[in-house]
């Protein structure tokens, strides 16, 4: 996967079909991060400003892919609350 565009490696492994969560907030030139959320694990990549994967890790688990969103999700809210005093990204 490193050193793939992005685009390509969404189509080759299907990952368009899955849960995924990119990284919001990060600045202009940073990397941008995503997670797939997989049966059986998360996928972590980074992506360049050029649209090439510069980093990939796969990380196995046995927590239901379900639990692993609600915990994204629900990190997210607290995030937004304390920045906003605000609650629900998540409808």
């Amino acid at each position: 996967m490193l050193g793939m565009p992005i685009m390509d490696c969404i189509a080759k492994y299907r990952l368009d079909k899955g849960e995924a969560w990119w990284t919001p907030n990060l600045p202009i030139d940073a990397d941008q991060q995503a997670t797939y959320f997989l049966a059986k694990g998360n996928l972590e990549l980074n992506v360049g400003t050029n649209g090439i994967i510069t980093y990939a890790t796969y990380t196995p688990t046995n927590v239901p892919l379900k639990k692993r969103m609600e915990s994204v999700y629900k990190g997210w809210d607290e995030y937004v609350k304390q920045l906003t005093g605000t609650r629900k990204t998540q409808p």
